[in-house]
């Protein structure tokens, strides 16, 4: 009996032994053709930082993570390395295997629009793992060809500037709540996290665009945004220095439950839509594209009716159709509510800090909707256009992102706006060379 145990416990341990022998023999040959592909490039004259032939670049890229704070949006490394190496020019290779495979790095306006508008090429694998436990694959960011194509013409029109102005009511509704909640706070003198309050009016303005659905989450707590909350705090790239953030073993777990709690919420949303557009076809004489939608899902749906006249006719919707729509639902609303939340606070931290800036923007929403502030929600209800006579405005909006100094006559100078030493005045593109 002592024998039999003794026999196992040395079946396992060779086994083990062998899967861990095995892994290092991947992991090494790996390495090896990472290595030797950066310098093959590097010996036909591409442009990259200085190459370790064992290390790659990842020495290279910690000494400026070291001078970078903890929480620094990891697209500050790409321009620190440009900035730090500025004979490489604004396209250049990086190599941090194991973290990341070879990548190319643009820093070029001209060469991004070439790679993302003039030629439509693959996705970058990183940005499909990263994106695939919010909807598994099945989004217009993950797909390739004809497939994103196919959808991205779907929603295209409920993403067009005519469109987007009859929903600017809804987003003048939202934002209007977001204004008392401000009041609110500065009248009890509160000191408060402004990206909450952002986070939630962001949201709730996607909510509507995309579902026509109330998400109220400047006032209570929704279980369908709690859960897209939760799995983006859980979602990867894969390139992540710590090992146990990649392969947390309850992360798989974690990511179904939040899919779970998601879908729960969108699908009968979608299907209650359906619902009013099948129904309505019989009193718009069988047009789909007559019945007055709003929202995304409601174009989308049109759109599916009209290529599908018969599925009018049918016990439901398509589960292909409603399985790919739900995931596009869900890409919206978490694409859209950071970038949007943080650029309002940045704007509002910018008016604070150039006081001229403010007054200048109050001068031209006086002479645009009025002295009465408490009337120009009511004015740009009415008159969406409204919004674009407001030019000063709109370049206070969109000019944050690029983070470019404004001088007081209002030109851009040639300077970038730094903040403790980190500049973001370019747009970057990370592609893999071999795709």
């Amino acid at each position: 009996m002592a024998s039999f145990q003794v026999s196992k416990v040395v079946t396992l341990s060779f086994t083990l032994t062998s899967v861990v022998v095995a892994a290092m023999v991947v992991f090494l040959l790996k390495g090896y053709q990472e290595r030797t592909r950066a310098i093959n490039l590097r010996k036909q004259g591409f442009a990259m930082p200085p190459h370790n032939p064992l290390f790659g670049h990842i020495f290279v890229l910690a000494r400026i993570m070291s001078n970078l704070p903890k929480d620094v949006h990891p697209h500050y490394l790409a321009d620190q390395l440009r900035r730090r190496y500025p004979e490489m020019g604004p396209i250049f290779y990086l190599d941090a295997w194991p973290f990341i495979t070879l990548t190319l790095v643009v820093a070029s306006p001209r060469t991004l629009s070439q790679i993302t508008t003039e030629h439509v090429l693959p996705k970058f694998p990183a940005i499909k793992v990263f994106l695939f436990p919010l909807a598994n694959g099945k989004d217009i960011v993950s797909m390739d060809g004809p497939e994103w194509k196919y959808w991205r013409n779907m929603f295209n029109p409920g993403f067009s500037a005519s469109h987007l102005m009859t929903l600017v009511p809804d987003i003048v509704r939202e934002t209007t709540a977001f204004c008392d909640m401000l009041q609110d706070h500065a009248d009890k003198g509160d000191i408060l996290r402004m990206k909450t309050l952002t986070d939630n009016l962001a949201m709730d303005v996607i909510g509507k665009v995309v579902l026509d659905s109330n998400l109220d989450c400047q006032h209570r707590s929704n279980p369908m945004v709690n859960a897209l909350r939760r799995q983006m705090r859980w979602m990867a790239f894969g390139s992540e220095g710590n090992p146990f953030q990649q392969y947390h073993p309850f992360r798989p777990f974690i990511h179904r439950y939040n899919t779970y709690q998601m879908d729960r919420y969108i699908s009968p949303e979608v299907d209650a839509r359906f619902e009013i557009h099948r129904t309505s076809l019989k009193s718009e004489k069988n047009d789909p594209s007559k019945i007055r939608s709003k929202s995304v899902v409601d174009l989308a749906l049109a759109a599916y009716l009209k290529q599908n006249p018969n599925a009018s006719n049918s016990g439901g919707i398509d589960p292909i159709f409603k399985e790919i729509a739900i995931n596009q639902m869900k890409l919206f609303l978490f694409s859209g509510h950071d970038t949007t939340s943080s650029t309002v606070c940045y704007v509002l931290y910018l008016l604070t800090v150039y006081p001229w800036a403010l007054s200048r923007l109050r001068a031209e929403h006086d002479e645009i909707l009025g002295g009465d502030s408490s009337q120009a929600a009511n004015r740009i209800s009415e008159d969406p256009y409204l919004i674009n006579k407001l030019p000063y405005t709109t370049a206070s909006m969109l000019l944050p992102p690029r983070c470019r100094r404004v001088t007081e006559s209002g030109k851009l100078t040639s300077k970038t706006h730094s903040h403790q030493g980190i500049d973001a005045s370019f747009p970057c593109g990370i592609y893999d060379p071999q795709r």
